[in-house]
């Protein structure tokens, strides 16, 4: 009976972990889905030329001169910018655009099919679990492009023909133990 009680006992909390487990990861989720709605606004731009060194540079306005010259868009109102990271030798540090609404934001990003074939990009900012997710669908999304179906991605999801794509499952590899018994034949 003691024994008995032991198993009950044992997976119990089995039980109770896996639920903690699975309150944990629910809560992951929610915390980024909650950093990439402060995010929304938000646009890194790539290729930008940086002024020289000892100068500093406004990055609202750089960010102001690059869409009415690049994007033809006049006029965005942008709440702040800055560059990312440290300066590196001979690299153009991205810039972080924060749009005063998600309507500039949005106006910005569907002009940027305008930047095809130059050094320049656009992407929209999202947490680096979530760029790290997008990455890994990338060239689902490609293959799937070039079998002429139409696929794109929302969020951290990748849309294939109106059909969420679910990647295969990964089952371990186990190696199968064989009976290797001496028969004395060599």
């Amino acid at each position: 009976m003691e024994e008995r009680g032991m198993d009950e006992s044992s997976a119990d909390v089995y039980s109770e972990m896996k639920e903690i487990e699975k309150s944990s990861k629910d809560l992951h989720e929610e915390m980024l889905y909650v950093q990439s709605q402060l995010m929304k606004n938000n646009l890194i731009l790539f290729g930008i030329n940086e002024v020289p060194l000892g100068r500093t540079e406004d990055c609202i306005e750089t960010v102001k001169s690059f869409c009415a010259d690049n994007l033809e868009v006049q006029n965005v109102k942008i709440e702040n910018a800055y560059r990312t990271r440290k300066r590196g030798v001979g690299k153009k540090r991205p810039i972080i655009a924060i749009f005063q609404s998600q309507k500039e934001k949005d106006t910005v990003q569907k002009s940027s099919f305008k930047l095809k074939g130059t050094s320049y990009g656009i992407a929209q900012q999202y947490p680096k679990e979530i760029v790290d997710r997008r990455k890994r669908l990338v060239p689902v999304m490609t293959r799937a492009k070039q079998e002429d179906k139409t696929a794109f991605m929302r969020y951290d999801k990748l849309i294939i023909d109106g059909e969420e794509y679910k990647p295969p499952v990964n089952k371990k590899h186990t190696k199968q133990k064989t009976n290797h018994r001496d028969t004395g034949d060599d």
